[in-house]
């Protein structure tokens, strides 16, 4: 069989297609499995942090440009002054969410509903001046089931 058709009776489905079923003891995704659950618990905090790094490094290069203008300082001490600045800030922010991711809420307790309070739950003992008399519980009794079953078989 030509190359060509081999390849479009396979596409067409005829005959038994190669599967790859994967290695023999192989069990779990191993550290990949592992890697990927970690990083995606640790790129929303880099995402977020990538963003403040930007937001700041946008302010201090519009304060750098306005230093220059004024001509208060030079590029060199502006951009000096402004990137220890710009750190300060980043650590500050970084503290403040670390504090706040760090925060928990302990366990959360749920509210038991107290039923109806105008029914009052009638106790075993009644008591009559002062006598206490305990009330019997009613027996149960066991009914016995007289009828015959009717046994219905499908192959009859």
């Amino acid at each position: 069989m030509s190359m060509y058709l081999y390849y479009y009776n396979e596409q067409v489905g005829g005959g038994i297609r190669n599967v790859y079923v994967g290695a023999p003891r192989q069990r779990g995704r191993g550290v990949g499995g592992w890697l990927g659950g970690v990083f995606r618990t640790i790129i929303p905090y880099i995402k977020s942090g990538a963003k403040a790094v930007g937001k700041e490094a946008a302010r201090a290069g519009v304060q750098i440009l306005s230093d220059m203008s004024r001509g208060d300082m030079t590029l060199h001490e502006s951009v000096h002054a402004r990137s220890r600045e710009s750190g300060r800030k980043l650590a500050k922010k970084a503290g403040e969410k670390l504090s706040n991711i760090m925060k928990g809420r302990g366990y959360k307790t749920r509210r038991k509903s107290r039923g109806n309070q105008s029914k009052k739950k009638r106790s075993s003992v009644r008591r009559i001046k002062n006598k206490t008399i305990r009330r019997k519980k009613p027996s149960k009794k066991k009914r016995k089931n007289n009828k015959k079953r009717d046994v219905s078989d499908i192959f009859s």
